[in-house]
């Protein structure tokens, strides 16, 4: 007896039946470290779901090796790097993890470009140890959806191009001191830092800086900024610079407009009360001010969003008329 006709199709599982971006939409609820165990069922899930293992490409504090082949693997494939909506670069501070000389740095620059050029999805973005020989990658670039770049101040005046396509989009703004410059160097281009070069970015909330930068780039976004927040931690700078005149110059400026209301401080662990108190008493001045912190210890992660009241320094800031 011949076997019947339809014994001889393919069957197809219902999964199969469905389409690709609506498995890649319900795995997008599984965990991160979930999400390779998912995509190990078939290869629909696979194909389906690669994707979102690099929507977040978070390289912190990794040997150069590891940065450098990650980045690889995204550029692997289009569909790979068109769904990025993160890349953090940041590479590591320990000597033997360092790139060494600047064809390593041009190597991981020509990938970087690559990711950018190919991605439309980017919403962040994360590069402050980049050395400021290496603007050019930005040159071409357009990311539509770029709303939080991090950046070395070098850098964010020599890529006025990729800020001028980006001042509608970016909201968080956060500007390193430059990583690989000598101490002599990095004092004598402080004392020459120009911000009034830089687009102004029209929707701008949030600011990371520090206070050597902070003056110039507090006055152009003073009338949009509502989370600031200052370094003051580099003992190096302050032999030559008047932090206090800087920092007076900065709160001259968010005085005219009374926009600020979360402000952070990142102080050196030697500060004196006097210093201290001149801070506060400055701090006092801006009215909408609700939240108030102060570390004395190296950035956490800083985004200017942490509400931790410091009421035994500043008791003014927790009272009712303030908050």
């Amino acid at each position: 007896m011949p076997p019947r006709a339809h014994l001889n199709h393919t069957i197809i599982g219902p999964i199969r039946r469905l389409p690709a971006e609506l498995i890649t939409h319900a795995l997008s609820f599984i965990t991160r470290n979930q999400l390779p165990t998912a995509l190990r069922v078939s290869k629909t899930w696979f194909t389906a779901g690669a994707p979102l293992l690099y929507s977040e490409l978070k390289l912190i504090s990794l040997p150069f090796s590891v940065t450098k082949s990650a980045l690889t693997s995204v550029t692997a494939r289009d569909e790979y790097s068109a769904g990025v909506r993160t890349v953090a670069v940041h590479l590591s501070d320990r000597d033997e993890e360092r790139p060494a000389g600047a064809s390593a740095f041009q190597a991981l620059s020509l990938i970087l470009n690559k990711v950018l050029m190919t991605t439309k999805r980017l919403e962040k973005l994360s590069l402050p140890h980049l050395p400021s020989i290496y603007h050019w990658l930005f040159a071409d670039v357009h990311l539509p959806r770029l709303s939080f770049f991090e950046v070395s101040a070098y850098i964010l005046i020599n890529a006025q191009a990729f800020i001028g396509r980006h001042t509608k989009t970016i909201k968080h703004l956060q500007v390193t001191s430059e990583w690989s410059r000598t101490e002599k160097a990095v004092l004598a281009w402080h004392q020459h830092f120009d911000a009034s070069t830089v687009p102004r970015l029209k929707n701008l909330r949030t600011l990371a800086v520090d206070i050597h930068f902070a003056p110039a780039l507090v006055r152009e976004h003073a009338a949009t900024l509502r989370h600031l927040a200052i370094d003051d931690y580099a003992e190096v700078w302050h032999r030559k610079d008047n932090a206090s005149a800087l920092f007076k110059e900065t709160f001259a400026a968010l005085a005219k407009t009374e926009k600020l209301q979360h402000f952070a401080l990142r102080l050196r662990s030697t500060v004196s009360v006097v210093y201290l108190s001149k801070l506060l008493e400055w701090c006092d001045s801006l009215p909408l001010v609700v939240t108030l912190t102060l570390w004395f210890c190296p950035w956490a992660d800083c985004q200017c969003v942490l509400p931790r009241i410091f009421d035994e320094v500043c008791p003014d800031l927790s009272s009712p008329t303030n908050r």
